[in-house]
């Protein structure tokens, strides 16, 4: 009775032992390590390595929107791929980054030498200027004052050549002027004044005005 028991124990066990490595070999058939690429690469890996259970690797990237195709790769093969994946956007990206500071470089030299060249045709410029000045009110102010000066002095000629007709027609003897000439003396004499008079007015407005504005 011992040795039926027993034999029933030993069977029972190795039933077990059965099923168990039916079910291990089972799951490790069903499981599979598939290389995915990605539709938009994730931080610039295109690729990733997915383990996947009970489902062939082109299924799963249908299912999958992220990835664009999957392949069945062994597992250390796959981890291989993906570090020289990793590798080489690492490079780009370095590459990238010292084609963007040549870039910045050779655009800040090119900006020195427009800003050196423009500084040597200012220069050029302002010993062409004969005016000593690019100031517009500056030089504004310079024209009325000139304009001005030969006003004042055409004034000065009229009110002097008035006065010069006015003192000979008046002393001549024998009539040295006529009374028309004496009258037209007159009245050079008169709008001279006024003249200078308008003339300096004018000086003083203009003046306070650019006060204003300075």
């Amino acid at each position: 009775m011992s040795g039926k028991h027993n034999y029933l124990k030993g069977l029972v066990f190795f039933v077990f032992f059965l099923l168990f490595t039916l079910c291990g070999q089972t799951t490790l058939a069903a499981t599979k390590t598939c290389k995915c690429e990605y539709v938009s690469p994730v931080s610039g890996v295109p690729i990733v390595c997915v383990t996947v259970v009970d489902k062939e690797c082109e299924a799963y990237s249908t299912e999958k929107s992220q990835y664009k195709s999957c392949v069945e790769m062994d597992s250390a093969d796959c981890d291989k791929a993906l570090d020289e994946a990793r590798e080489k956007n690492i490079k780009e990206s370095q590459a990238a980054a010292a084609a963007a500071a040549g870039k910045e470089s050779a655009d800040s030299k090119d900006e020195a030498a427009s800003d050196d060249l423009v500084a040597e045709l200012r220069g050029d410029i302002q010993q062409l200027n004969k005016l000593g000045t690019t100031d517009p009110a500056v030089l504004i102010g310079r024209i009325i004052k000139v304009v001005m000066g030969i006003m004042g002095s055409i004034a000065l000629v009229m009110f002097v050549y008035s006065g010069f007709v006015l003192m000979t027609g008046s002393t001549a003897v024998g009539g040295g002027a006529t009374k028309k000439d004496i009258t037209k003396a007159k009245g050079m004499l008169v709008w001279s004044t006024l003249g200078i008079f308008v003339i300096f007015a004018s000086y003083a407005l203009v003046d306070f005005i650019f006060e204003i504005f300075r």
